[in-house]
């Protein structure tokens, strides 16, 4: 019996494909970037918009605010929308309005000091004014002086534009809450209603702030960051039902054939393979999607939402259920030999068996250095250093790696990046996960290591024994 599974390096990532999303709220958006962005003036309550960071526009890209993230896409989403809601009876004190910043799904960005970022409350719902950005010199240099025989404090940037006017006694053109280092057409920055200390002229405002587009692990926060405070605001518009349709197509694949795009992932009931009903379902889904987008076939904007609305779940379904990990006896080889050149099969196996003095897991990889192995190669005493045997342990879902020639099992390394060593009794668990960067592919996962440490974690399946 053969079942067949591909592993790599441990990766720790999740599934980026949204879910949940209420597709009676219009699932996917779009905007028209050639008209610009919506000047600050002339932003509107109950308007849908989609919020780009001024970072990114600066850089030459387009991120844009994604809950409590960002993210940069052509797929837009219900949940890149938001609204300007204005707070009735509440104007600032220039008679600016004041407004609550919504989510499509009805939450609001909250109040500085909540616990969370967004809030179904009303009540602790942060008050916010849009502000015109003025552009400020992040280069711009003040010296304040001091008494006879000191020498001046030199100040540089929004500092040095706060003392000068603090030695002035002018603060008409301070405007703390508008000024950034961003100079962006229609730039805008939102902010508190009031400065941190109301009647002190210099203190700074809580702003909404935005992070550079090259940094996807950033979150949005409340704070005050002269380099990271403008947005620019675009007007958002509900996708037609063809157009939704060509967005989930979009998503799902990435602009890949449906083929392409899930080649790598082995069918069949066997460890680590997939359901062929899951992946004919999908595929089902997939040809009427085509054909409608195609011209090929005509539905209503029903009909065509529905098969938009069930593609997605039906993806993530076939790639994310993986036949489990099971006991058995295995060969386990390594994403760089099943990808790379230059190596052979790659098989994972315990040194000890060849050197006793070195109780280390080691990869055979390169060619003719006296511990070979290849697919092709009948069974036999040789390959025996390569054999695992998968062992429950009591936890369910985990198991033991036993190598069948030397009894050892897979333990531990010292630290990070270093060789795991085999020992004589268990002492680390482990399972594999479907990698969902690289389809297809599984990572080697140990609760019991420190994260990353699994550095031979790639598991191939050549043979069940």
């Amino acid at each position: 019996m053969r079942n067949v599974y591909k592993s790599l390096m441990v990766v720790s990532a999740g599934f980026l494909l949204g879910a949940g999303v209420v597709w009676a709220d219009g699932r996917y958006w779009t905007y028209d970037a050639s008209a610009g962005a919506t000047a600050p003036e002339n932003v509107q309550a109950g308007q849908p918009y989609f919020l780009q960071t001024g970072r990114s526009e600066a850089s030459g890209s387009a991120w844009f605010l994604w809950g409590d993230r960002f993210k940069n896409t052509s797929s837009l989403t219900s949940d890149f929308v938001y609204y300007f809601e204005e707070v009735p009876g509440v104007t600032a004190k220039n008679g600016a309005k004041v407004y609550y910043i919504k989510r499509q799904n009805g939450d609001y960005l909250a109040q500085p000091g909540n616990a969370q970022i967004y809030t179904p409350s009303v009540e602790r719902a942060w008050k916010v004014v849009v502000h015109t950005a003025v552009n400020r010199d992040p280069e711009y240099a003040y010296s304040h002086p001091n008494a006879e025989g000191e020498a001046p404090t030199q100040y540089k940037g929004m500092d040095a534009y706060i003392n000068e006017a603090k030695d002035n006694n002018n603060f008409d053109d301070l405007d703390l809450a508008a000024a950034s280092y961003l100079n962006l057409s229609n730039g805008l920055t939102i902010t508190s209603v009031e400065a941190n200390q109301p009647d002190e002229p210099t203190s700074p405002f809580m702003a909404l702030l935005n992070y550079p587009g090259d940094n996807t692990a950033s979150y949005v926060s409340l704070g005050t960051d002269y380099s990271r405070n403008v947005w620019l605001v675009y007007p958002a518009t509900k996708q037609s039902a063809i157009e939704a349709l060509k967005s989930v197509m979009q998503e799902t694949t990435g602009g890949q054939t449906l083929d392409e795009k899930i080649k790598n992932y082995p069918l069949g009931n066997g460890v680590a393979q997939y359901s062929k009903e899951k992946h004919d379902k999908l595929v089902a889904l997939w040809e009427k999607a085509k054909a409608y987008a195609d011209g090929t076939a005509t539905g209503t904007d029903a009909e065509i939402e529905a098969v938009a609305e069930a593609i997605l779940p039906a993806y993530q379904d076939f790639v994310s259920t993986p036949n489990p990990l099971v006991p058995g006896y295995y060969i386990m080889t390594s994403w760089r030999a099943e990808t790379g050149s230059g190596y052979d099969g790659g098989a994972l196996y315990d040194r000890s068996a060849v050197d006793p003095g070195d109780r280390t897991l080691r990869w055979t990889l390169r060619e003719n250095d006296g511990v070979d192995y290849r697919e092709a190669d009948t069974l036999s005493y040789n390959t025996c250093k390569m054999v695992w045997e998968v062992v429950a342990a009591k936890e369910k879902g985990l198991f033991y790696f036993r190598n069948f020639e030397t009894g050892n099992y897979i333990g531990t390394a010292s630290q990070l990046y270093q060789s795991i060593s085999v020992t004589e009794n268990p002492v680390n668990t482990y399972n594999i996960q479907a990698n969902p960067k690289i389809p297809g592919f599984f990572s080697f996962y140990s609760p019991d290591l420190p994260k990353s440490s699994a550095e031979y974690s790639g598991i191939h399946t050549e043979r069940a024994l």
